[in-house]
């Protein structure tokens, strides 16, 4: 008999489930773990792509799991001390427990899990495995969270995992929410975000953190904070313009700014529709639009389809995306001409602030005044970043549970006009 039917078997076969606190929780993540390692056996043993594909179709029902391990652990259970692998479950199953939950009740059960990692579980010795899922996150409390299990934890192994979790909130949040980890400023909040770095590497560098490990996650972050944060010299980039020719990026000339922009964000074509008017009232300034994922022969195509007639650069073999690590598109950098970057993020009013500092008298440049924040409805996440894909920060957490109360969104921060 040989893998395949082996596991066919083991499915086939179904355990008296007891429900109910402790008990029911312990059998029904018994069952589930028992699940996956015995089909992960059988694939990795398969002996033809055919087994493979059959194995594939039968894969352990997580659906069905989730639903087991709701019926073991109800809501009113999260705070006792016992249930940790069940809100750790589902702290790293998120998706599964908007499947599982009733929608009435999903917003207090993910208030419920969040407020049990507060007041009771941050003190397991196993907490450092929902560190990662922490860590995707953008709220205050799970950043709260994360300082508590590195304070007051006594593993070693989870404080290490919650700086670096810490470490990877602060390396995505903006300024306004630093301010809410109580940290006084970006600045600050990056020599933090190294101290948090070397504890992890000191402390667990072989734990596992997401699909990851906190080695690798922290080589992650160090090239970030390296080369992509402010006051740090960005990768340099090769970039065809329109005519074929190659074309060095940022110019050593005069302040660059690259807009890294998708054809298929609405968001991106509106700025790219003002990119003519913003060269002619900023000369002192190198404007550089980068598609990525598109072919230099395919552009003329692309931008007539647009209605846009600005020029823009091409990175046909997505080398921006790779070394820049762009989570979104538009996404932009101001540099310097001493190479160093002025701004990245999302081309807002944040930029346009930063544009008018840098262009304060340079010559023949018509900085306009200040404007009202207009109303927009872009998010400031924008659309994620196309074909070829950016490598994902190495163990980048799934999502967490999110409510109201649990996970609130940031508030947007407005377009700019750019004019």
């Amino acid at each position: 008999m040989n893998w395949s039917s082996l596991l066919l078997c083991a499915l086939a076969v179904s355990s008296m489930q007891v429900f109910g606190s402790e008990e029911g929780m312990k059998q029904a993540l018994a069952k589930w773990n028992s699940q996956v390692s015995d089909w992960t056996t059988a694939y990795e043993h398969a002996s033809s792509d055919a087994d493979k594909e059959k194995l594939l179709k039968i894969q352990p029902d997580v659906l069905a799991a989730g639903k087991e391990l709701w019926k073991a652990v109800p809501v009113a259970e999260f705070k006792e001390s016992w249930a940790f692998p069940a809100v750790a479950w589902w702290m790293n199953n998120p998706d599964l427990l908007v499947a599982v939950v009733p929608e009435k009740e999903r917003a207090a059960a993910a208030e419920a899990l969040l407020a049990a990692m507060e007041k009771v579980h941050f003190l397991s010795p196993a907490a450092a495995d929902v560190c990662a899922a922490l860590s995707a996150g953008s709220s205050a409390r799970m950043y709260k969270v994360l300082e508590s299990i590195y304070l007051s934890n006594s593993s070693s192994r989870a404080k290490g995992c919650a700086a670096l979790g810490m470490a990877v909130m602060l390396g995505k949040s903006s300024e306004a929410e630093q301010r809410e980890y109580v940290f006084g400023g970006a600045e600050l909040a990056r020599s933090q975000r190294l101290l948090y770095v070397k504890e992890a590497l000191l402390r667990c560098p072989e734990a596992p953190f997401g699909g990851s490990t906190v080695e690798a996650v922290a080589v992650e972050e160090v090239y970030r904070l390296s080369h992509l944060v402010e006051g740090r010299v960005p990768p340099a980039l090769e970039v065809k313009s329109a005519d074929g020719a190659t074309v060095k990026l940022p110019s050593t000339a005069k302040p660059t700014l690259v807009l890294f922009w998708s054809p298929e964000d609405e968001t991106s074509l509106s700025i790219m529709a003002m990119m003519d008017e913003f060269r002619s009232k900023h000369p002192g300034i190198a404007v550089c639009p980068v598609v990525s994922g598109v072919k230099l022969t395919d552009l003329p195509g692309v931008m007539e389809k647009r209605g846009l007639q600005a020029e823009s650069y091409v990175d046909e073999e997505g080398k921006a995306v790779a070394d820049y690590r762009l989570p979104a598109l538009p996404y932009a950098y101001l540099i310097g001409v001493d190479g160093k970057t002025i701004y990245c993020g999302y081309p807002d009013m944040a930029l346009q602030a930063k544009i008018r500092e840098c262009v304060k008298g340079l010559e023949g440049d018509a900085s306009p005044a200040p404007q009202a924040v207009p109303v927009v409805s872009p998010a400031p996440e924008g659309r994620p970043v196309p074909r070829p894909s950016a490598p994902a920060a190495a163990g980048a957490a799934a999502p967490t549970p999110s409510s109201p109360a649990a996970d609130a969104a940031p508030p947007l921060r407005p377009m700019p006009s750019f004019k």
